[in-house]
């Protein structure tokens, strides 16, 4: 018999644990970072990070290993060490470095203690992620007929990157709100939060984020596409056709790159109705995919 009491104590310590946080990074002075409040930050995203991802806890106790906090100076020369010249780095609170298996956090770049904590969740993120051998990376195999396309091509980039940056802040501002740490967040990587919660708004967390940490490649490819197929045959015989074309994946995130795209310079003009009407272009370009794959009795 199941022992309730056990499991509602444990998720009362555990509230207490994630509510502590808060306190705790209001008492960090960001302009003097100690070695014992990165060693805390690291605690706090592994301790959460073991409770909500599905990631080997072996892979999160690595973590503090590959963080590292330095000065702008030092973040900047990210772009001749890693090749990144096309990327503009000021600002930017923080990066992973796939090649040196590196999270790198921008500390001149964050304002607050919570900014310097989301950053370096977010990066950890990407490391625990992309070294679980999940296909959410930079690299991505697209049809040839998409890429033949250079506007297709500049879109199916943005597009798959900010579905990348959108997962991860997703689950990032998940995670601040359960601390209960201010969410409040501007920039790119709000509008690809949203834009990535509007293309999964039909599906479970628990299976998007299964999808996010552990599937390759083809995989979430696979599974992406069978979500636009309302009926459960039609969806199971789709997966497992292996001749499926990659179509209807490669246009969801061209339609996410436009949609990113728009509703960033919409929100330059403090245009609000632009960027609903671009929220509402995503939910009706899912359902064109949806129809599009059903007319071809996929």
């Amino acid at each position: 018999m199941p022992n309730y009491e056990t499991a509602s104590n444990d998720a009362e310590q555990r509230d207490k644990r994630q509510s502590a946080v808060a306190e705790r990074l209001s008492e960090i002075n960001i302009h003097e970072i100690a070695p014992e409040d990165i060693e805390f930050m690291n605690q706090a995203t592994q301790e959460y990070m073991r409770d909500h991802f599905p990631v080997p806890g072996e892979l999160i106790d690595q973590i503090p290993d590959h963080i590292k906090i330095v000065d702008s100076n030092t973040f900047r020369n990210l772009e001749s060490e890693i090749g990144i010249n096309d990327i503009n780095l000021d600002g930017v609170t923080g990066i992973y470095n796939e090649n040196s298996s590196e999270v790198l956090i921008n500390a001149d770049a964050s304002q607050s203690p919570e900014q310097l904590y989301a950053a370096m969740f977010r990066e950890s993120t990407h490391y625990v992620s992309i070294n679980n051998g999940a296909g959410y990376s930079s690299r991505l195999t697209v049809p040839n007929e998409i890429l033949g396309d250079p506007e297709s091509a500049d879109l199916l980039s943005e597009g798959y990157n900010a579905y990348i940056e959108g997962a991860t802040q997703s689950f990032t501002l998940d995670a601040l709100s359960e601390m209960g740490i201010d969410t409040r967040s501007g920039g790119p990587h709000s509008v690809y939060a949203d834009v990535f919660r509007a293309i999964n708004k039909h599906r479970s967390p628990e299976a998007v984020k299964q999808e996010y940490f552990t599937s390759s490649n083809e995989q979430i490819r696979r599974k992406v596409e069978a979500t636009l197929i309302d009926d459960p045959s039609a969806r199971q015989a789709y997966l497992e056709d292996e001749h499926a074309a990659t179509g209807a994946y490669a246009e969801a995130l061209i339609a996410c790159g436009l949609a990113c795209r728009n509703i960033i310079l919409a929100a330059d003009r403090n245009d609000r109705a632009e960027i609903q009407r671009t929220y509402q272009d995503i939910e009706r370009s899912m359902q064109y995919y949806q129809t599009r794959k059903e007319s071809q009795n996929v």
